[in-house]
């Protein structure tokens, strides 16, 4: 069984303003410019599908945000979607700062632990956003609640850990991780962090 998952830095409070809040957060992550990845609003990235019961307003609405989706846009644009809507994510085109997870997380964490899991990628999470973890090859922690994500960056994961506890564990204790998670905090206040697998 293959899964996915999302390594969650998050923050429970909407930073206010956003957009120097967002702007620091692409300088730290070296992302010079955004592309916007999905939102809760549109299902699927074409502005014929629609869902059922919206008023001509609401699908107006619907068709302006699907159309951005997969376009490259400037932090002031980005900002102003996640203002608008409730939930929006946006993937950095560059992510410098993702190095050191993806090239030294195969010297600091052994294959007899790390299984086939790489790291590639990284999206901006802004709104709200429930996490938990429900993945039922994870019996000790099934449907366990880690809080509601306002703000936050995810770097995306692949495949399946041979060891689930201890990669958490051996990623987490990485000092670039902890380094990483504090140049957050001092963007954002209080940073929390998890991993999401999905199943």
């Amino acid at each position: 069984m293959g899964q996915n998952g999302y390594v969650y830095f998050f923050t429970e409070r909407r930073p206010e303003p956003l957009e120097p809040t967002l702007r620091a957060v692409c300088e730290l992550i070296a992302a010079p410019a955004l592309r916007v990845v999905w939102s809760r609003q549109v299902l699927e990235a074409s502005v014929q599908t629609l869902p059922d019961g919206l008023s001509l307003v609401e699908a107006e609405e619907m068709t302006k945000l699907s159309k951005l989706i997969g376009e490259n846009v400037s932090v002031e644009k980005a900002a102003q979607l996640a203002s608008r809507y409730p939930l929006v994510a946006i993937c950095p085109l560059e992510l410098e700062r993702a190095q050191p997870f993806t090239t030294l997380m195969p010297e600091r964490i052994p294959p007899e632990i790390r299984g086939n899991v790489f790291l590639s990628g990284a999206e901006v999470h802004v709104g709200p956003e429930h996490l938990y973890q429900s993945c039922q090859m994870m019996d000790d922690r099934v449907s366990h609640y880690y809080g509601q994500s306002q703000f936050a960056v995810v770097v995306t994961a692949y495949s399946t850990p041979a060891d689930w506890k201890s990669f958490e564990r051996l990623l987490f204790e990485m000092p670039e991780f902890m380094a990483f998670k504090a140049d957050l905090a001092a963007i954002l206040g209080p940073v929390k962090h998890c991993i999401v697998w999905y199943c």
